[in-house]
């Protein structure tokens, strides 16, 4: 039996009503403003949530020109422009896309809104649809986000110490004026890797390594170390990075780094310092213990010879007064010799001495001192003076000169045993001379030759031999203001040789 078609009809309605209402069911379940819009604007759909959105009823906003609901005053022109335009060309740029704009609300107050138009064509003609997002919060986060990159960019820029973001290949992502001009940036020589500020590859992949290890453990790498500007010159460096993403270099790492030139040169300028001092008061002590012990010897013989010649001076011979005065004076001029070494090297120290180069007969003044010292030997060394190419003055300081002479002869003599050989060697050597003095005497432990032209140091093995650890000082001084240089051969028990020259060009004639 068919159905009768006019029950078919009113299920057919039916059905489409049911549909309708699951559509505007659909409508208002969406939080989105969803509208319906004839081709002359007029609204012919207003889901619940354009109510929310915008104020209007759905009563109240069907029928009504949509641009007086919602279109801002200065734009509604240009929307009825664009209308009439699609209406007559089917071309438009605002439909089938989404675009931000300004949407009124019914109170007046205007909020941004994303919205997306697009054209219904049935068998009535044209009409639009349309959905309003309200993007409110979305900009303000906007606003709020660049605010802060704003924030960061001021802080970054005026930032006095470098700061830098590295990629995982060690390349500049970005980095602040600080950090180019720490390492002397150029357009010409642009810095774009940290491995162009490392000493050497060696100490860029070594710290490479230990930046991996800190960030595979979660924490912060930390070191000072030196690093190179573009410009080659060395700096001191504190340096800090971190992970972008804890224990994953992946995503590249953050670095500080700050010039600390000045401070690694105070701190070495307090450790020279008070090395200085370290060495002064070492010396000090050195220097009241041989004072102590070198001036005593000679003061003790000194009030001797007063208290005999007081107690029974009048009873010696002439012979033995002479002994006991001559006693006294080798004391006094002991005496006067080490505080004269003192003074000089007090001269040295202030800057008081200078070399006064004048025309000089070499071979005569070394024979004359090689004499002056044979005098005063009482030993009685075999001293031998040879000199060889020099009948023509020479310009040398001559004060200087015997300094050096009577203080490397006075040693040898000293140190060596008695009438063992003493040599004293000069040649010419183009504008220089050379000066040797051997000696084959009790030689200077290995120990001791580091130290061996300090003031007041004197070698472990001299026992009881007199001497005040001055001498030698004086003597690199005396060839320092001459422009000389000098080399010591020694072993211990085998004898030393002092060589050195000293610049003195021949007069010219």
């Amino acid at each position: 039996m068919n159905t009768p078609p006019q029950a078919d009809l009113l299920a057919e309605i039916a059905r489409l009503q049911a549909r309708e209402q699951q559509l505007k069911h659909l409508l208002n379940s969406a939080r989105d403003a969803v509208l319906g819009i004839t081709a002359q604007g007029r609204v012919i759909e207003w889901n619940l949530g354009a109510e929310q959105l915008l104020g209007w009823t759905a009563e109240q906003a069907l029928g009504q020109p949509l641009a007086e609901l919602i279109i801002p005053q200065e734009f509604r022109e240009a929307h009825t422009r664009g209308l009439n335009r699609y209406l007559a060309t089917q071309q438009s740029t605002m439909l089938n896309r989404m675009i931000e704009v300004e949407a009124l609300r019914k109170d007046g107050t205007r909020m941004p809104v994303e919205l997306s138009v697009w054209p219904i064509l049935s068998d009535e003609g044209v009409s639009f649809g349309a959905i309003l997002r309200d993007i409110s919060e979305r900009k303000r986060l906007e606003q709020q986000l660049a605010a802060t990159l704003q924030e960061r960019e001021t802080i970054l820029n005026s930032s006095v110490v470098g700061i830098v973001f590295l990629t995982a290949a060690g390349r500049f992502r970005w980095a602040n004026p600080a950090m180019l001009a720490l390492f002397r940036n150029d357009p010409a020589q642009p810095l774009h890797s940290m491995e162009q500020v490392y000493t050497s590859r060696e100490q860029y992949l070594r710290v490479g390594g230990d930046v991996a290890a800190a960030i595979a453990r979660g924490e912060v790498y930390r070191a000072e170390l030196p690093m190179r500007r573009l410009d080659n010159q060395h700096i001191w460096v504190s340096l800090s990075g971190q992970a972008v993403s804890p224990r994953d270099l992946g995503e590249g790492t953050v670095w500080t780094v700050l010039d600390i030139t000045e401070r690694k040169q105070a701190e070495e300028d307090t450790r020279h310092a008070l090395a200085q001092q370290k060495e002064l008061n070492e010396m000090r002590a050195r220097f009241v213990a041989m004072i102590s012990h070198e001036f005593r010897t000679p003061l003790a013989t000194i009030f001797s010879s007063a208290e005999l010649l007081d107690d029974y001076g009048h009873d010696f011979p002439e012979q033995e007064r002479h002994e006991v005065l001559g006693l006294i004076k080798g004391a006094v001029a002991r005496m006067n010799a080490m505080v004269d070494q003192v003074l000089l090297t007090s001269q040295f120290d202030a800057g008081g001495f200078r070399c006064g180069p004048a025309p000089l007969p070499f071979s005569e003044l070394l024979t004359q001192l090689a004499e002056e010292m044979i005098r005063l030997d009482a030993r009685s060394h075999a001293l031998h003076c040879e000199c060889t190419g020099l009948e023509q003055p020479r310009q040398a300081d001559a004060q200087l000169v015997r300094h050096i002479v009577t203080n490397l002869l006075g040693n040898a003599l000293k140190y060596s045993t008695q009438g063992s050989p003493v040599w004293l060697r000069a040649r010419a050597d183009g504008e220089h001379v050379q000066l040797e003095v051997q000696d084959q005497g009790i030689g200077i432990p290995a120990t001791d030759l580091p130290r061996l032209f300090e003031r007041f140091h004197r070698g472990a093995n001299v026992g009881n031999v007199r001497g005040t650890g001055m001498g030698l000082h004086i003597v690199q001084e005396c060839v320092a203001l001459h422009a000389g240089r000098m080399e010591v051969i020694s072993e211990e028990t085998k004898g030393s040789t002092f060589r050195l020259w000293l610049h003195a060009p021949v007069v010219a004639t």
